[in-house]
């Protein structure tokens, strides 16, 4: 992490033909790199040890109950429970928030899967995990795997495990893009983002990429 953090400091991005260039040299990389080392570096508080690597692991391995991995995704989406007990939503990220003004059930407590009792729970997951940008989706076995996770294997997985990684996902993005940084600075971020998929929305692979995840429309900000 230290080398992505260090060139943090020392790119300059210059916007060219689709890529960044670093101002000081020839290095070249996709926006997305540059989105996700801006992200990083640009994080203004610690992560707390609830958000932390082992915490993670926790979840994946399901050392964490179902209800509390709930109530710690709804803490980092904004959920507070006021002195009556009742969730508020006031300081929810608010593209979430216009969707989901209580705190939506991500993981399945009920771990009963008809269609009348998890389509909730499916569209929420499903969600939440759209919302987490395509530069951040596939880091989380990157990031466990010092702790010895290495995914999951297809066999045996179930919708408990599959959703769990999920969670884990977009927590590790919150942690890693979101966690600290001022609600104006992400809108702004949002919609310097939104310019370019609109930009690529008018070229020739723009039903390509309308379809992709991650993208600001899905975005809890």
């Amino acid at each position: 992490m230290l080398p992505l953090l260090h060139a943090a400091l020392v790119f300059i991005p210059i916007r060219s033909g689709g890529l960044y260039r670093c101002k000081f040299g020839s290095l070249e990389a996709p926006r997305s790199v540059l989105r996700l080392v801006e992200s990083i570096a640009s994080a203004v508080a610690p992560a707390p040890p609830d958000l932390s690597d082992e915490s993670l692991l926790q979840i994946v391995l399901q050392g964490i109950s179902d209800e509390a991995t709930n109530e710690l995704v709804w803490k980092y989406l904004g959920y507070e429970r006021d002195s009556d007990g009742k969730w508020n939503s006031s300081r929810v990220f608010p593209n979430w928030r216009k969707k989901y003004p209580q705190p939506p059930d991500v993981i399945g407590i009920t771990r009963t899967y008809t269609r009348q009792v998890d389509e909730p729970v499916l569209r929420a997951v499903q969600a939440l995990q759209r919302s987490v940008p395509r530069e951040h989706k596939d880091r989380l076995k990157a990031t466990l795997r010092p702790l010895g996770w290495k995914g999951f294997k297809l066999e045996g997985l179930t919708p408990n495990m599959t959703r769990r990684a999920q969670v884990a996902t977009w927590l590790l993005y919150y942690r890693t893009a979101l966690h600290g940084v001022p609600i104006e600075e992400l809108q702004r971020r949002k919609a310097v983002q939104a310019e370019e998929e609109a930009a690529h929305d008018d070229s020739s692979i723009g039903s390509k990429l309308s379809k992709a995840t991650g993208t600001t429309q899905q975005s809890v900000i």
